[in-house]
């Protein structure tokens, strides 16, 4: 009875140590979050904050929702380091537990043999001990993030450094976005979230930020660097890639970029280093991203032809009453009623000297279709808006 009430005192012991840390990663996202329920009527009022109350607001602005995402990142990673810190200290503890019950066993052996103890009490001792030593590991690789629980904890760090800078940077100009980012966020601490960082990296890893916008964004602070700017817009980035691709002489016979581009382009064409650290910046852009750049040259080219038709247009309207710029779509077809016979004949003649790329763009009917798309660089690498392992 004495050999049982020992041991029953050791696993008291030990099970004493293995406290429930229960990892709740979306503390400040909840669906109550997201179905913007008021503080008084949240289950936990707790999980309020200024800047939530701020944005579920009708009158609620952009700078409000930024301000959401911010406090709601940081209050997210409070909540998910802190519980994982518990977790390391609760690991350290049931280990430390063990070892002193492992000690134990060998002090009970002894005072048992001291006292004569039979072999069937020995055999009880030997079972409990491997059961509880058993559950211990159990309880430690399931429960406590194992016995790497300090390199699963700076892993997690990573991942959620790199989810910030993402989530900061990322459009968030309507409520729902900004509950996306700090649930996406949010995420990154959950258990099978960490589990995937683990599996893919063990304890050493080179976090990859999310893909989605991600070259947008560094394009547009890059070349602010390098030109001296404090604002750059889609188009402005697509103007720039237009003039390092085709020179200097040939864009700047383009009056809607160099309107677009103002003095940047006289930068562009009075500071050869600026010109040659943009260039480099563009040169190292994978090839996806540069294809989809490429994409927008279209536009650009085919605004120039526009403005050759145009100018096609300003001289021959100073001689013809009347004449439409839809009339130059038409140049091929009949007579229209307004113009004579020999002036459209004469227009005719004159439009084909016109270089081949401008008479074939307006037999295309591409005049009143020419129109700038936003960049999609979003889609030129396979990725996620969740933050994820790179390749080494």
């Amino acid at each position: 009875m004495k050999h049982s009430s020992l041991l029953i005192c050791i696993l008291s012991l030990v099970l004493s140590a293995c406290t429930s840390h229960k990892l709740n990663q979306n503390k400040y996202i909840t669906e109550e979050h997201i179905r913007k329920v008021e503080k008084t009527n949240l289950d936990d009022e707790n999980t309020s904050y200024t800047a939530y109350e701020a944005a579920i607001k009708s009158d609620a602005s952009i700078d409000d929702f930024k301000e959401f995402v911010a406090e709601g990142i940081l209050l997210t990673r409070a909540n998910c380091l802190n519980t994982l810190h518990d977790t390391v200290y609760s690991n350290k503890n049931n280990r430390w537990i063990k070892d002193q019950f492992l000690i134990g066993t060998v002090l009970a052996s002894g005072l048992m043999a001291i006292n004569g103890a039979s072999a069937s009490s020995f055999e009880k001792l030997a079972l409990g001990t491997s059961f509880l030593v058993s559950s211990s590991e159990l309880y430690n690789n399931y429960y406590l993030l194992g016995p790497d629980a300090e390199g699963v904890i700076s892993l997690v760090e990573k991942a959620l450094n790199a989810q910030q800078v993402y989530a900061l940077n990322a459009s968030s100009d309507s409520f729902t976005k900004a509950a996306q980012l700090i649930l996406d966020y949010s995420y990154v601490c959950s258990s099978s979230k960490i589990n995937e960082l683990v599996k893919d990296s063990l304890r050493v890893a080179k976090m990859k930020s999310p893909t989605s916008e991600s070259y947008t964004i560094i394009l547009l602070d890059s070349l602010r660097e390098i030109l001296n700017v404090d604002s750059l817009t889609e188009k402005q980035l697509s103007a720039i890639y237009y003039v390092i691709e085709v020179g200097i002489k040939e864009a700047g016979d383009n009056t809607e970029l160099k309107d677009v581009l103002g003095d940047i382009f006289k930068q562009l064409k009075n500071h050869a280093e600026k010109f040659n650290s943009a260039q480099r910046l563009f040169k190292s852009l994978p090839n996806t991203v540069q294809d989809s750049l490429n994409e927008n040259i279209t536009y650009w080219e085919e605004e120039k032809l526009k403005q050759d038709v145009e100018k096609f247009y300003d001289d021959h309207s100073k001689k013809i009453n009347n004449l439409k710029l839809s009339d130059i779509s038409g140049i091929y077809g009949l007579v229209p009623s307004h113009i004579t016979g020999t002036q459209w004949d004469d227009m005719q003649e004159k439009f084909g000297d016109l270089p081949y790329k401008v008479r074939k763009f307006v037999a295309d009917k591409k005049l009143d279709k020419v129109k700038f798309k936003q960049l999609n660089l979003s889609r030129a690498t396979k990725g996620s808006n969740i933050v994820s392992i790179a390749n080494n």
